[in-house]
């Protein structure tokens, strides 16, 4: 399961939080750097959610059967 997370607080950019108007917003070498490598992890993520997606969706649209198994329940 994938979580996406979307906390401008979390990457400390204040004006993600704040709001920009029409200003621009200029990030250095490292802090775009550091943006792709995010971007590129979090586009992984999707493309392997879209697959698993469309599989589970291919076992819907198939005629076997489909059987299932309770959830265990974990205690802390």
């Amino acid at each position: 399961m994938y979580e996406i997370i979307a906390n401008p607080e979390d990457y400390d950019i204040d004006d993600l939080i704040k709001g920009t108007g029409h200003t621009k917003i200029e990030f250095s070498g490292q802090e775009r750097k550091s943006w792709a490598q995010e971007i590129d992890t979090f586009t992984t993520k999707l493309v392997r959610f879209t697959e698993k997606a469309q599989e589970l969706a291919k076992v819907f649209r198939g005629s076997d059967a489909i059987t299932t198994t309770p959830a265990c329940k974990y205690s802390a």
